[in-house]
């Protein structure tokens, strides 16, 4: 009878060892597959990553696959859309610079077609909405002609929107004068440099 006894109490002992091993893994695996749900809750709407897709991501970026943003014609990340008259009154500024005589000019764009239809159309997108519109077309049209009779005085207006205390401009370089100023400061325009240096610069 003890030994009887003893059988079914091991036995009793054992089979309730096994109900209590299942018992805890069905519990954790409950919890971690709540703490999965948790974390792919927390993620944006419809954007669920798993473990290897942000693996793929790590790789794509020590690839140096990642996708930059677009440079306007300036070389400067800002769409026509996104231009304010900050950029309109900087850009025209520094490329009147390139025909001026001033005691100090600082900055510098070479004037080309492109840039100043880029302008255009921009200030056009905005007009209405855009402080000086008027101004900036008056000015980019005629440069669009290829009309800088007046390139000191559209210079100054457009110095005289942004409070400009030193570097008025005081005349029209000559063409020799012109193309020295440019040489001396193509290498500042890291846009227009390498596609404009063999006109400019004597390079060996």
């Amino acid at each position: 009878m003890t030994i009887y006894k003893w059988i079914v109490g091991t036995l009793l002992t054992i089979l309730l060892s096994i109900v209590i091993f299942f018992a805890v893994v069905v519990l954790l695996d409950r919890a971690v597959a709540s703490s999965e749900d948790e974390e792919r809750e927390a993620l944006p709407v419809g954007r669920i990553v798993d473990s290897e897709e942000e693996d793929d991501e790590e790789e794509e970026i020590d690839r140096g696959e990642v996708h930059t943003v677009e440079l306007n014609p300036f070389g400067e990340p800002v769409s026509q859309s996104d231009m304010t008259k900050h950029e309109v009154r900087d850009y025209i500024h520094k490329m009147s610079h390139q025909k001026i005589e001033a005691d100090i000019k600082r900055g510098f764009y070479l004037i080309t077609d492109e840039r100043i239809q880029w302008l255009i159309d921009g200030v056009e997108q905005a007009r209405g909405e855009m402080p000086g519109d008027d101004v900036y077309l008056d000015i980019l049209s005629r440069w669009a002609q290829d009309d800088f009779s007046r390139v000191d005085e559209d210079h100054n207006v457009i110095w005289n929107m942004q409070n400009g205390e030193i570097g008025e401009a005081t005349g029209i370089l000559t063409e020799e004068e012109e193309r020295a100023y440019i040489e001396a400061n193509l290498s500042q325009d890291r846009a227009a440099y390498e596609e404009y240096r063999d006109v400019y610069l004597d390079e060996e």
